[in-house]
């Protein structure tokens, strides 16, 4: 190879590697902000409903009923406890739940 092509070859590749090194920076940024707006929403998600007054989701009913969210899915899947799913979320009427464990003998732990 002569020098012109080898000094051409040089340049092109020099070329990529900025290329290479711009789309690395854009995609690092890129998913930071995906991060970040996932870290939002699933804080967002661990919130109790304020817009459903008497609704909980299933943090707030364990904390209500002194039971781990382990057993709220389990009665769940089991249908032992009424509620309402709004697409993957699954939320609870407390006087609701009150009163069928009430009526069908189930008693969390105290």
């Amino acid at each position: 190879m002569n020098q012109d092509a080898k000094a051409a070859t040089r340049k092109m590749v020099e070329g990529f590697q900025k290329i290479l090194e711009i789309l690395v920076d854009e995609a690092a940024r890129t998913f930071a902000a995906i991060e970040s707006e996932m870290k939002k929403r699933v804080a967002e998600a661990d919130k109790p409903a304020k817009a459903l007054p008497g609704w909980v989701n299933r943090k707030c009913l364990c904390e209500h009923l002194g039971v781990s969210e382990r057993t709220i899915g389990n009665w769940v899947a089991r249908r032992r406890i009424p509620c309402v799913r709004l697409g993957r979320r699954v939320m609870f009427k407390l006087e609701d739940v009150d009163e069928h464990l009430k009526r069908t003998g189930i008693h969390p732990i105290e």
